[in-house]
């Protein structure tokens, strides 16, 4: 697996132009939303941290973007996920 130093090398090897521009709003949607986080690659993923805390974590597979955040965190939002659709585990979601 080829290792990421930047959003755009992460950005360039996902397959679907779809996934991409997905992730890209996501992305860039909660930039705008909360500021003070930061962007970086880590785990060979994009993440988004605060005070190096990780809050957010994206990744891209062929069928779906996952969206990793803190156990606490997505089990409060959990029935608006499961009722848009999206499958869901302790830690992460799917698109």
């Amino acid at each position: 697996m080829a290792k990421y130093n930047t959003l755009d090398e992460f950005m360039t090897s996902i397959d679907d132009p779809a996934h991409v521009q997905k992730l890209a709003a996501l992305i860039q949607w909660a930039l705008d939303r909360f500021p003070t986080l930061l962007l970086r690659i880590a785990w060979n993923q994009p993440m988004l941290t605060d005070h190096g805390t990780f809050i957010i974590g994206f990744s891209a597979a062929t069928n779906h973007i996952s969206i990793a955040v803190e156990d606490k965190t997505l089990d409060l939002y959990r029935d608006t996920i499961t009722q848009a659709g999206y499958k869901s585990s302790k830690r992460l979601f799917q698109m």
